[in-house]
Parts: C-alpha cells; sequence; structure tokens
C-alpha cells in the first residue's frame, strides 16, 4: 500500500496589488506578504494614519468558509459596479467621509449606500460579493475600490482572518442573506486516499480469473488482446484501448478472449468524492489518457521519494477525465512496460523491431524509442551497451547504412533521394559519412555493384 507526502485541500487565487498608499502586496494562497507596509489607508497627508486605532476592531476568522477559486478585481470587470482605485488617484474628497475598520464574522450581510463607498484591504483576504441586477459576482478583495450609490455588496473574509476599511456617507440599507449558498466549493472534491495495486500482467489466450470484491475501487485497462469482465452479472467486452472501473464492492472476474496474448494494467485503490456513474461502462481512451497511463508505469518502476505521488496526481488526473467525459475514442498504441519486457533480449528485440520499421520516419530518434518502450534513454542505452556493445544512436546509424546499401543495389533512387529517405541533412554529408563507413562514396559503391 502507498502512501503520499503532498496534498492540496483548496485553491485560493494568487494577486498582485497596490494599496491606497502605494504600497505593493502580493496575495499568496491565504497568506498576505505585505513589504514596507505603513498605516496610512489614503495617500500620505490627506487622512488619519491608522496606526493608533488598528486595534479598535477585534479581526475575528470566518471558521470553515470554502468558496470557489474567486477571480481578483480588474479595471473592466468591475466597472459596472464601481471603480479600481489607484495610488495616484485624486481622494482628498475622502476628507468629508467617516472611516471606520470592519471585521468579518459569520454574517454574511448585504448593504448598499445611497453614496459611493471606498473600501480596502486592512488584514488577510478578503471576499467582495456584488449583487447588482439579479447576478451574483464574487471578486477576491485585495486592492482598493470604490462602490456605487445603490450598488450592493458583501464583505467575507477568504479562508483566513480579514479586516478592511470603509469609507462612507449617509445612510446604509443592509439585509441579511447566505451568500454562499450562490458560490460554489473550491474545495477539492475527488481524493485519492491510497493505492493498494499496481499491477501490469501478461496472460496468454487461456486466463481466467475467477473472481473477487473488495472495499475498494479498481481500475482496469487492456492494452493488449481483449478481456471478457462480468461485474455484478453483466458482462463487458473490452478491447485494446479500453478501460474499465469496478466500484466498492462490486464483484467482478475476467478472462481472456480470442487465440492471443492479453495484457492488462489494474490499479486498486481508495476513492472519496468519486461519482457513481463512473462504474459498470466502458471507456474508451485518447492518446493523452494512454500517455498518462504510460507516465504512471515509468513512476512505478522508477520508484523514487515522489513516485507514488506522481502516480496519485495522475490516476486522479486520469479519474478526472474520464468523470468530464474527456476520453473521445482515438487510435491508441500499446504500452511497452519494463515489466512486460522482463529481460534485456526482449527488450532488444522490441528496439530493433521498432527501429527497422521506422528507419525513414522523421520520428525515429533514442528519445522516442525509450519513449515507446517506456524506459529512460539512460537504461536503454544501458541495455545496448551490455547486449550488443554499441550504443542505440550507433546501431541506428548502423541500420541506416545498411538500408542505404539495399537502396543503392536496388537502383531506383539516387544519391540525393536516398539521403532524403533516410532523413539525411545533406547528400554531401551522407556521401561523407557513407565514404568513413565503407571506404567509398556511394557512387563508387554503386558502380561496384552494378559491374557484377
Amino acid at each position: 500500500m502507498w502512501t503520499y507526502r503532498l496534498t492540496i485541500s483548496k485553491l485560493v487565487c494568487p494577486e498582485s496589488r497596490a494599496t491606497l498608499s502605494g504600497v505593493s502586496c502580493i496575495t499568496y494562497g491565504v497568506q498576505v506578504l505585505t513589504i514596507n507596509f505603513i498605516g496610512s489607508i489614503i495617500m500620505k497627508g490627506y487622512i488619519k494614519n491608522f496606526k493608533n486605532v488598528y486595534d479598535v476592531a477585534k479581526i475575528v476568522k470566518w471558521g470553515g468558509v470554502k468558496i470557489m477559486f474567486i477571480r481578483p478585481i480588474k479595471y473592466r470587470s468591475f466597472m459596472d459596479y464601481g471603480t479600481t482605485i489607484r495610488s495616484v488617484d485624486d481622494l482628498t474628497v475622502l476628507a468629508e467621509y467617516d472611516y471606520s475598520l470592519i471585521k468579518c464574522d459569520d454574517d454574511s450581510v448585504i448593504m448598499s449606500s445611497e453614496n459611493t463607498v471606498y473600501i480596502e484591504p486592512a488584514n488577510g483576504i478578503g471576499l467582495l460579493t456584488i449583487i447588482h441586477n439579479n447576478v451574483t459576482r464574487p471578486f477576491v478583495f485585495a486592492r482598493p475600490v470604490s462602490i456605487n450609490a445603490g450598488v450592493e455588496f458583501c464583505v467575507l473574509s477568504y479562508g483566513c482572518d480579514f479586516s478592511y476599511y470603509m469609507y462612507s456617507k449617509g445612510s446604509f440599507k443592509k439585509r441579511k442573506y447566505d451568500i454562499l449558498s450562490q458560490l460554489p466549493s473550491n474545495s477539492i472534491k475527488l481524493f485519492v486516499d491510497k493505492i493498494y495495486t499496481f499491477l501490469y500482467m501478461e496472460e496468454n489466450k487461456n486466463f481466467i480469473f475467477k473472481g473477487e470484491r473488495h472495499p475498494y475501487w479498481e481500475l482496469m485497462y487492456v492494452d493488449t488482446g481483449e478481456l471478457t469482465c462480468i461485474v455484478e452479472g453483466d458482462t463487458f467486452r473490452l478491447k485494446q484501448g479500453n478501460l474499465i472501473l469496478y466500484q466498492p464492492d462490486e464483484y467482478h472476474a475476467i478472462s481472456a478472449t480470442g487465440n492471443g496474448m492479453v495484457s492488462f494494467l489494474n490499479i486498486a485503490f481508495d476513492l472519496k468524492g468519486a461519482d457513481p456513474a463512473m462504474g459498470k461502462r466502458i471507456y474508451h481512451i485518447d492518446q493523452e489518457v494512454h500517455d498518462i497511463l504510460k507516465t504512471m508505469i515509468w513512476e512505478s518502476e522508477k520508484l523514487d521519494s515522489y513516485s507514488v505521488d506522481f502516480i496519485e496526481a495522475n490516476l486522479k488526473l486520469l479519474l478526472l477525465r474520464l468523470i468530464r467525459g474527456e476520453n473521445a475514442s482515438n487510435q491508441t498504441s500499446k504500452i511497452y512496460s519494463t515489466t512486460s519486457v522482463s529481460d534485456h533480449n526482449q527488450l532488444i528485440e522490441i528496439a530493433k523491431q521498432f527501429i527497422e520499421e521506422n528507419l525513414t520516419s522523421t520520428d525515429l530518434s533514442v528519445k522516442r524509442l525509450a519513449e515507446i518502450l517506456n524506459i529512460s534513454t539512460s537504461y536503454l542505452y544501458r541495455v545496448f551497451m551490455e547486449s550488443l556493445g554499441i550504443s542505440v544512436q550507433t546501431y541506428i546509424n548502423d541500420e541506416k547504412f545498411r538500408r542505404a546499401k539495399e537502396f543503392i543495389a536496388e537502383g531506383e533512387m539516387n544519391i540525393s533521394e536516398i539521403a532524403a529517405e533516410l532523413n539525411f541533412c545533406s547528400s554531401t554529408y551522407f556521401s561523407s559519412k557513407f565514404k568513413e563507413r565503407f571506404g567509398v562514396t556511394p557512387r563508387e559503391y554503386s558502380r561496384k555493384v552494378f559491374q557484377k
């Protein structure tokens, strides 16, 4: 059973701001880093300094609030409700306004004023919600703004203690309102708690697993061949590139179908927040999900300090794509695993086959070959050196020149065409390397072949 080092419980939008006093402030998560903070809310010299009144209000944390990932206040997005304030703006008019330091508590109070209201964050991060023309619009409250007369607004804390300054005059209208019911949550919905098994298996055509049930989720992906799955009496036939999920306590049995070998990936895990509709259906995965599976297999064999975290993160990403329906059917290739190619000889044969089939392809490279085999380039290099005594690139070059000699002997292409077919950078470079290798130029070799 695997456990994880890193977890994230919820997200808060990062924001950079300039205060009314010209002080820069950067928001990270639920903490505020203030640089050279001074107490005055408005430009120095116009309004009182708040050093002595800061302790008037006791900052009260609004505990347990979980709100969606809110966007910051921008000039254009806020212009229907008020204005964003810059430190260079002339705010001498505020000398006529009453000011106060407001604490945020657990009450959702919506207010509107008969005059323009000016507000600025004092401590922490706030949530400013505008209710206007029957539309609820939330913003991260991390910069000073003015709110037009008659526009309803509500200020709440955003995952931490929060207070703010308000400049106002005239009367307010206030009403209680459950603003949170209008806002989706920013809490993480899907959690992979534990991974119990991670198995890549190859079985013959007679493979049968009589069945089991267990209290955790299980993912089954068919890499090659075909499988028949029975889930609580329902039968599903899975082909290469198909995936199915078993829910906790569902009885499931599998057997190979057809005349060939079958290989499949099996992952058992605990999952919280799952949609019950995820089970009892076949998913036809796309190339992106296929690549996610390859990454997971590679990490399962690497197994460094954070491999399990990488597997968990990729498993969650895969599940989210399935939930959203982002798994359109697409042609997928086999996921080569070093679990399936258990010895060097077998890996070498697979590599040779790929090189042979792709000698004229621009996609042929050591990096691409390692990706196809789902191993690192350094491991691939070591296998070739131990098995053949040469590097992968040397083997590829040897095969290209062998094929070049075949092309010359066939006589259907000239030297320039052969160089282009085998993706050499130029016919001159090809000819020079050919002579280094064989002691004659391609044209001299051609004459010798056709003289025989």
